[in-house]
């Protein structure tokens, strides 16, 4: 009875481990998509302070769109298909 109890738990310590590694790299995907999408939205900017153009949107506006953009990115790694 005592070796199917060890049994069981380290079972469900191996279940929890591999949950544990799935969530680490749905983080790093996660990041590394929100990273390299930001960089292009930044560019842009970057070029306007330089070259002293006037900005063509608001900061709301800047905001809402960054939002609508990476709303679907984050739900598709939050429901990774196993």
């Amino acid at each position: 009875m005592r070796r199917f109890s060890v049994e069981k738990k380290q079972h469900s310590y191996i279940a929890v481990i591999e949950q544990g590694r799935a969530v680490y790299q749905n983080i790093r995907k996660f990041m590394t998509c929100i990273l390299a999408s930001n960089v292009a939205e930044l560019v842009p900017f970057l070029l306007m302070v330089v070259l002293r153009i006037p900005p063509a949107l608001v900061i709301m506006q800047i905001l809402a769109i960054d939002l609508g953009t990476d709303i679907l990115p984050a739900g598709f790694f939050s429901n990774p298909i196993i």
